[in-house]
């Protein structure tokens, strides 16, 4: 049975929560992953052109959730970040990609680093939030600031609103597309203001939380009750803020160092049932398997007893099994017939899903875009650095 989709609009987060609109989807896809929790989404509206343009007006950069079969849980939330409108031959496209309220630029003046410091719209960060261009202009021996301060407030005067395109040819007909993002994506928004002495992982992470700019808008930077220690080792955090590491940077690196034997993960997670807020969980990664599935089967996922599950629920962060190939399979190594689910990609259309695992063969995992810590040996990995 294929259930309808359903997009819950609200207000934007900086301006409140309000419900705005509930309306019908089609083509919906989203993806979900271990790092990061709710990741992209995006659907097709049929709206009336009068609807259509009110919303490419007024919905960029509100809270959206998408819901099924269960009114009390939303299988997907985020932000709507862009808003796509074809008419006939032209497609008009309105964006936060490019919006940035805060600008700074990074520069080396005399072989040292250092930051500008930080010019604001408010109008703008009263709207959308706080969101930062964080820009490089590069190497000067001497002389004063005025190539990087002027650089800075050129970004802020042409980019402190959402910004349009109007690509003309190759679309078609008349329709409205929806793209989405999900709320750990804020936490890059901003440069992290940490700057403190050797700490434990889960005490930076806390000091990243609580001097977030945008503070409680997006998510609740308060609470830490899942925020654990990987190990007993100290890093120093010193000058992260001037090397331009978002706030999620720095705690994705985090969650890649691990503790040396297991797998850990950082993601935003949904939103609770009573007080509807949203916080950032730093743990273990759970590698019990949790479903199962079968080639005679056509592939159906199964929860751990058997039972099918909906497609739409099916979550990364967990193992799957599959248990009719390599039946009696014992060799040195990984299990071939289990994997760690790294991401899920759910295409209501189809009602199926696919997942990935760590050898993750998309094009985002071929560039190591979700990484911070880049391999040197693979084709497009880190740089060797010259001494």
């Amino acid at each position: 049975m294929t259930y309808p989709h359903w997009l819950h609009i609200y207000q934007k987060p900086a301006q409140g929560s309000a419900f705005i609109r509930r309306l019908p989807i089609a083509n919906y896809k989203h993806t979900i992953l271990a790092n990061g929790g709710f990741d992209k989404a995006d659907c097709q509206l049929a709206l009336p052109r009068r609807d259509a343009e009110l919303g490419i007006e007024q919905w960029v950069g509100n809270r959206a959730a998408v819901y099924v079969n269960n009114p009390a849980e939303p299988i997907w939330e985020g932000l709507i970040s862009r808003i796509r409108l074809t008419i006939g031959s032209l497609e008009f496209t309105r964006s936060l990609d490019k919006l940035y309220n805060r600008a700074t630029v990074t520069y080396t003046l005399g072989g040292t680093p250092n930051k500008t410091a930080a010019t604001n719209n408010t109008d703008s960060q009263a709207i959308y939030g706080i969101k930062e261009g964080r820009f490089e202009v590069g190497y000067k021996q001497s002389g004063g600031l005025g190539f990087a301060t002027t650089r800075r407030d050129s970004l802020l005067a042409l980019q402190a609103w959402p910004q349009n395109s109007t690509p003309i040819g190759g679309a078609s007909g008349y329709s409205l597309k929806v793209e989405m993002i999900g709320f750990y994506h804020t936490l890059s928004w901003e440069q992290t203001t940490v700057n403190s002495s050797d700490q434990n992982p889960n005490v930076v992470i806390t000091d990243i939380l609580s001097n977030l700019a945008n503070s409680n808008t997006f998510l609740d930077n308060t609470n830490t009750d899942d925020l654990n220690d990987p190990v007993s080792f100290n890093m120093h955090t010193a000058g992260w803020d001037v090397r331009g590491k978002s706030a999620w940077d720095a705690i994705q690196w985090l969650a890649e160092i691990g503790d040396g034997t297991n797998r850990w993960v950082a993601y935003v997670t949904p939103p609770d049932f009573s007080s509807g807020l949203r916080h950032v969980a730093f743990e273990q990664a759970n590698s019990d398997i949790d479903y199962i599935y079968y080639v005679r089967d056509g592939l159906r996922i199964r929860n751990r007893y058997g039972g099918i599950l909906s497609p739409w629920t099916i979550r990364p962060n967990r193992g799957i099994r599959l248990n009719d190939v390599l039946i009696g399979w014992n060799a040195p190594g990984d299990d071939p017939r289990e994997m760690y689910i790294t991401a899920v990609e759910y295409d209501a259309e189809q009602q199926n899903v696919s997942l990935r695992g760590s050898d993750d063969i998309t094009t985002e995992g071929t560039f190591q875009l979700s990484q911070q810590s880049l391999a040197y040996s693979e084709p497009f990995g880190q740089r060797q650095k010259v001494h």
